[in-house]
């Protein structure tokens, strides 16, 4: 409730447009009764005591944090059991590192990117040959931009 009329101006619209309404109206010999104002709500009461809502209110916000905390552990529980999924310690893995230090360290005259073996070969010469077909058609799209056809 906006009981003051200087606060009653700048508490919100509402009391703005009632002292507006106030102004317009005569002046009765008795002051006017404050207003009600939707920003400053008198919480709701129960009967005639305001126990039953504070109760009813403290009852459903405990509610919700239960809720709230079975929420979260189901998370927590769901989130632990994808990191065990992807946990190492149910196998080991070999290390190869030193195997393929061996191999990529021979002297055997092979460049870097064929010693793999048939797999490297392979994707070497398929790497070689989209290389020289994509420059050739690049070449053959600028000819052809360069000379367009003639209309007849």
């Amino acid at each position: 409730m906006c009981l003051s009329p200087s606060f009653e101006l700048f508490c919100c619209p509402y009391s703005w447009q009632l002292r507006m309404e106030r102004k317009a109206q005569p002046s009765p010999a008795s002051p006017p009764p404050p207003h009600w104002c939707p920003c400053k709500a008198v919480p709701e009461v129960d009967g005639d005591s305001g126990k039953r809502v504070k109760e009813k209110d403290r009852k459903k916000k405990e509610k919700r944090a239960q809720r709230r905390a079975k929420r979260m552990k189901a998370l927590l529980a769901s989130r632990l059991g994808s990191l065990r999924v992807f946990s190492t310690s149910s196998r080991q893995l070999k290390n190869k590192v030193p195997e393929y230090q061996k191999i990529f360290q021979e002297d055997n005259g092979l460049p870097v990117h064929l010693k793999g073996g048939t797999v490297d070969f392979l994707l070497y010469r398929f790497t070689m040959a989209l290389t020289v077909f994509g420059a050739a058609y690049s070449v053959f799209e600028l000819v052809r931009a360069a000379f367009p056809r003639k209309n007849k």
